[in-house]
């Protein structure tokens, strides 16, 4: 999903998954998004995986990992991929040191900036946007509790 955004995003969090090679392939080849994120350096990622996954087995996980890194070290020198294994097979968000890990990389690197948006009116102001510090509320939410 992030491969094909027009605009930066704050980071990228991928659950018992894998990357196509096509999206990446379709990555590599637009350079206006490589130059912007050349300037802003790598997005951060956070991948989490079961050892016990049979849909998608870590191995390949594992394979799907290196490439993300080898990709961001190409094109920045660096990586900021987070990776984390748990016991558990191809499960949703339902551990909770995994949703500990989400909750703190959310913290980290999806914090909403304070300063005023490209309308000018200030994020705070807008109608659309909701800021939620709260702990509780934000595991609820990644846990499917609230609807």
């Amino acid at each position: 999903v992030a491969v094909g955004m027009a605009g930066r995003v704050g980071g990228v969090i991928g659950v018992s998954g894998s990357v196509l090679d096509e999206a990446q392939q379709q990555s590599d080849a637009d350079s206006a998004r490589n130059e912007r994120e050349r300037e802003s350096g790598p997005t951060p990622v956070l991948l989490t995986h079961g050892v016990r996954d049979q849909r998608v087995p870590i191995d390949v996980a594992r394979r799907a990992r290196d490439k993300v890194q080898q990709s961001m070290v190409a094109r920045h020198g660096r990586h900021m991929v987070t990776w984390r294994e748990y016991d558990k097979g191809h499960d949703m968000l339902r551990l909770k040191p995994e949703v500990d890990d989400v909750m703190s990389f959310i913290a980290k690197h999806l914090v909403l900036p304070t300063a005023q948006s490209e309308g000018g009116l200030p994020l705070e102001q807008q109608p659309d946007v909701v800021e939620v510090k709260d702990p509780a509320i934000i595991r609820s939410v990644l846990l499917g509790q609230v609807k």
